[in-house]
């Protein structure tokens, strides 16, 4: 099928990984006809993404940028623009995830890297394609979010997840303004994947997407198997074709139908507070079994806690709550403790979402 993408020229940005979502993205667009600009910190990684684009047949450049300078995007872009005479379709894939870490000890700098890359290069890259897409009344905007704004997790990744919803407000935002001039905004969210982000990264010593953490993810998808950063591809390739010229304003989430929203908050709950510093795996549970309750009570919940307020009052529906909780954070306990051989028990801080 003929997705009306051959010899359109899409901007990618942190394409130069070669575990990440932008390589695929890109590749796949190459192979539906596209010539593709990258721009990466990593040039070496550009270079080589690039390579691989011209081996395709398509035409490809590779810039040395930093998606937070303003100064060096809008080289590169104005650089693209000579080169191609147009950019139709632009990628904001560069993100970044620095280590989990609690909110009241995360520092005021610690934070920057989240918000500067995840979200303010997302300000700067789409300010400087913008301009020419506006005079042509045209082009498609793809933006990476992070279903980490929609699965609930703890306050050790508050950083990430605040970066990536506003990703999503902006998108939002910017479809709602864009629209009349035939300028599509749409993100993806992936869930937790197997990219250079997530493979190796360790906290205190500590591996924090353990082999614990994949299992309990994967238990809660609706396909049970590890995210691959080619998951990526098909949908971004979607959003950037004809296909999609009545789609904006949205977000898909591609992972894997990760429906257990509760069942992962609680094994996040349950893994962080069950340390040497922290003995409390029930206690963990118990706030887990909140998250699960939230998703899947809500009706049960009005309906009963409703007579019983009117029949004992304000604190009926508060010990109808606590009761459930309680019973809920029980049985995900158990559920933890056969996912989990005691050989593999670690010390661990976990987060659940890419």
């Amino acid at each position: 099928m003929d997705l009306g993408l051959k010899d359109k020229v899409a901007l990618v940005t942190g394409a130069g990984s070669q575990t990440g979502f932008g390589k695929g993205i890109a590749l796949t667009l190459a192979q539906e006809g596209c010539d593709v600009v990258i721009i990466d910190k990593d040039v070496d990684g550009a270079k080589k993404t690039a390579g691989e684009i011209e081996a395709l047949g398509r035409k490809s450049l590779a810039f040395e940028v930093d998606v937070t300078n303003s100064s060096q995007v809008n080289d590169a872009v104005k650089a693209a623009l000579e080169k191609f005479g147009r950019i139709d379709i632009l990628v904001n894939n560069a993100g970044a995830a620095t280590p989990p870490k609690p909110f009241i000890e995360k520092t005021e700098a610690e934070w920057d890297p989240d918000i500067e890359i995840n979200l303010k290069s997302v300000l700067i890259c789409t300010k400087a394609v913008l301009p020419q897409m506006l005079e042509r009344k045209n082009g498609k905007i793809i933006n990476i979010s992070s279903d980490v704004i929609k699965v609930r997790s703890d306050l050790h990744i508050l950083h990430y997840v605040c970066s990536k919803g506003a990703v999503f407000t902006m998108t939002q935002a910017l479809a709602r303004s864009l629209g009349p001039s035939h300028i599509n905004v749409n993100a993806i969210a992936p869930g937790l994947t197997a990219t250079e982000a997530t493979l190796g990264t360790v906290e205190e010593g500590i591996e924090v997407f353990n082999e614990e953490v994949w299992n309990a993810t994967i238990s809660a998808q609706s396909i049970h198997r590890r995210g691959e950063p080619d998951d990526m591809a098909g949908t971004a390739v979607y959003l950037a074709s004809e296909d999609s010229d009545f789609v904006t304003g949205q977000i898909i989430y591609v992972n894997a139908g990760l429906i257990g929203i509760g069942f992962a908050g609680a094994v996040t709950g349950a893994n962080t507070l069950a340390s040497d510093a922290s003995p409390k795996p029930i206690l963990g549970s118990i706030m887990g079994g909140l998250n699960t309750m939230q998703p899947i009570g809500v009706l049960f919940f009005l309906q009963v806690g409703g007579y019983l307020f009117d029949k004992v009052g304000y604190w009926g529906p508060f010990a109808l709550k606590g009761i459930a909780d309680v019973i809920c954070g029980l049985w995900i306990l158990s559920v933890r403790k056969r996912l989990t051989a005691p050989a593999q028990e670690e010390k661990t801080l976990t987060t659940v979402g890419n």
